[in-house]
C-alpha cells in the first residue's frame, strides 16, 4: 500500500515538474522572441534594400532602347564584360590623372554627385561580368575572346563578325554602373562601335523616375 502511494507521489510530482519545464521553456522563448524585435525595432533603418544588378539591368536597357534601337533593330550584341573608358579614365599624358580629379568637369556637366562617380569608380577598379536579363529586345553576350578572334591580325574584322551577327546593330558595351546612396541618380560609360569608322563613346548620368531610369544627360567622349 506504501509502495503504490509512493508510486503515485512520485507520478504527481513527475507530472508537475514536466509541466513547470514546458512552460518554462515557452517562458523563455517569449523573451527571446520579444528581446530580438525590441532590438529589431530599435535597429531599424529606413533605408529600403536595393538590389543593384536589378537597376543595372534596367539602366543598360533604358540606354540601348534610346541610344541604339531604331524601327529596324531587332538584335544587339553587347560585349559580356564590363569596361571603363581608357582614354579618358587613364588620361594621354605619362602621368595618369588621379582619381579625385578624373570626373571634376563632368560633374558639372552632367549634374552628377561626387558620391555617384566615386561609386563608378569602385565598381570599375577590377574587370566583372555584365549581369543582363529582359532589357526589351533581342541580344546576345559576346566574351572578350571572340571579339579578340574577330579583330585580331588573324581575325576577319566586321566582316566576320556581321557574318556572325547579320542582324546585330554593332557591339555595345557599358561599364558597371555607379549609384549614389539613394540609388536615385546613376552614371555610366557606354560604347556602341558598328564598322571602322562608324562608332562612339561616352557617359550618361540617369535619374530614377518612380520605378524606371530616365537619361539625363550625356556627354560623348571619343568618335570614329
Amino acid at each position: 500500500m506504501r509502495f503504490r502511494k509512493f508510486h503515485l507521489l512520485l507520478s504527481a510530482l513527475t507530472f508537475l515538474v514536466g509541466i513547470g519545464v514546458f512552460y518554462g521553456e515557452r517562458f523563455l522563448e517569449k523573451q527571446i522572441e520579444t528581446r530580438y524585435f525590441s532590438d529589431a525595432v530599435l535597429t531599424y533603418s529606413p533605408k529600403p534594400f536595393v538590389d543593384e544588378r536589378l537597376e543595372e539591368n534596367a539602366i543598360y536597357g533604358t540606354i540601348i532602347r534610346e541610344q541604339v534601337v531604331d524601327k529596324t533593330t531587332t538584335f544587339v550584341t553587347i560585349e559580356a564584360m564590363a569596361t571603363n573608358c581608357p582614354i579618358y579614365e587613364n588620361g594621354l599624358g605619362s602621368t595618369p590623372p588621379l582619381p579625385a580629379d578624373i570626373f571634376s568637369e563632368l560633374r558639372d556637366s552632367l549634374s552628377i554627385s561626387k558620391e555617384t562617380t566615386d561609386s563608378y569608380l569602385a565598381k570599375n577598379q577590377s574587370p566583372s561580368e555584365i549581369l543582363l536579363g529582359d532589357i526589351g529586345i533581342n541580344y546576345r553576350l559576346v566574351s572578350a575572346e571572340e571579339i579578340k578572334d574577330y579583330f585580331d591580325e588573324r581575325g576577319k574584322g566586321w566582316e566576320g563578325f556581321y557574318k556572325k551577327y547579320p542582324k546585330s546593330s554593332g557591339l555595345i558595351f557599358f561599364s558597371r554602373v555607379g549609384f549614389n546612396a539613394q540609388h536615385n541618380e546613376a552614371f555610366v560609360y557606354f560604347g556602341h562601335s558598328c564598322g571602322g569608322l562608324c562608332g562612339s563613346g561616352g557617359y550618361v548620368s540617369l535619374k530614377k523616375l518612380g520605378a524606371g531610369w530616365v537619361i539625363q544627360k550625356s556627354e560623348g567622349v571619343w568618335v570614329s
